[in-house]
């Protein structure tokens, strides 16, 4: 377990409750979608776990742990900590967002190993990492000449196999290099930078990733790519996404979290409780213990929101 919340508030103010979360956990190797309606709290929640920003109100009965060393500590011992905050978003985090937040002054392969040089003086790993991910997303950026390098990097290796494989770097693999060091990213579409920006964040060592609408600006196709691509790269990590997207969210998600738009106290605010929380058991989803397909699935969010 990674994350683990029991009665716990979210308010930008002390007289107004943005999110109420009832119970929440966050297991290790699971990829978490967050949905709801406008205006119920997603990027609250977000910004809240992922210590952007301190917006818990906190009771004597509320928990917050993160265990990511296997034991728990408590949020408020990490928030009030400058050292521990800042431990946990270089060591534990990673971030991905709808704008893609790259760095316009550096190039390709510059802005794919960013994140992870901050964290490990690992150069040569790195780059290594980079140009695996960025021959096998990013294909399209290079010329016919090249094309016979991409079919030097088979999906069907390992990634042990394919970091032992670059240690003899060829001439194919050191022309793609040489376009990912040399190419700016303002030649890169829109998608590519989207793209680009999921691969730094994979490249980088972290146990628990966030998304926020990271495939707000992509057409169906491009969704789906980026997100099985993601999917299949958490490996042991796990992620999490707030999306607007429901058939992205029960086609590659394991367990989806629907924050509902309640009433308390003469407020509206967003709520998650263990009745809005839903799993998959052999690619099915459970609804009242029953598994349903996907579109079935789909209609019932539908009508919760």
């Amino acid at each position: 377990m990674l994350l683990k919340l029991k009665q716990v508030s979210c308010s930008y103010s002390p007289e107004k409750t943005v999110l109420s979360i009832e119970e929440l956990e966050i297991q290790n190797n699971e990829l978490v979608f967050f949905i709801g309606a406008s205006g119920v709290g997603k990027s609250t929640l977000l910004e809240t776990l992922g210590l952007m920003n301190n917006t818990v109100k906190w009771h004597s009965y509320s928990k917050f742990d993160y265990l990511f060393n296997g034991k728990p500590v408590d949020y408020t011992k990490v928030w009030e900590s400058d050292s521990e905050k800042n431990k946990y978003r270089k060591h534990f985090f990673s971030f991905i967002f709808q704008d893609d937040n790259l760095f316009e002054s550096m190039s390709v392969i510059e802005n794919a190993i960013s994140a992870r040089i901050i964290q490990s003086d690992e150069i040569d790993f790195t780059y290594k990492r980079a140009l695996i991910l960025c021959s096998s997303f990013l294909k399209e950026l290079w010329d016919n000449e090249c094309d016979a390098s991409n079919k030097l990097i088979d999906e069907s290796l390992s990634e042990i196999e394919k970091v032992k494989f670059l240690n003899s770097i060829s001439y194919h693999e050191l022309s793609i290099f040489k376009k990912l060091k040399s190419r700016p990213i303002v030649h890169l579409s829109g998608g590519q930078k989207q793209r680009l920006s999921f691969i730094r964040a994979v490249i980088s060592d972290y146990k628990l990733l966030f998304a926020d609408e990271p495939t707000g600006n992509l057409d169906m196709k491009k969704a789906d790519e980026v997100i099985a691509f993601l999917k299949k790269h958490l490996k042991s990590r796990s992620a999490i996404i707030v999306s607007h997207d429901l058939r992205l969210a029960a086609l590659f998600g394991d367990r989806i979290v629907l924050i509902q738009k309640k009433e308390k106290n003469q407020q509206n605010l967003g709520v998650i409780n263990s009745d809005s929380i839903f799993h998959k058991e052999d690619d099915k989803w459970v609804l009242d213990n029953k598994k349903i397909d996907n579109e079935t699935f789909i209609n019932h969010l539908e009508s919760q929101l």
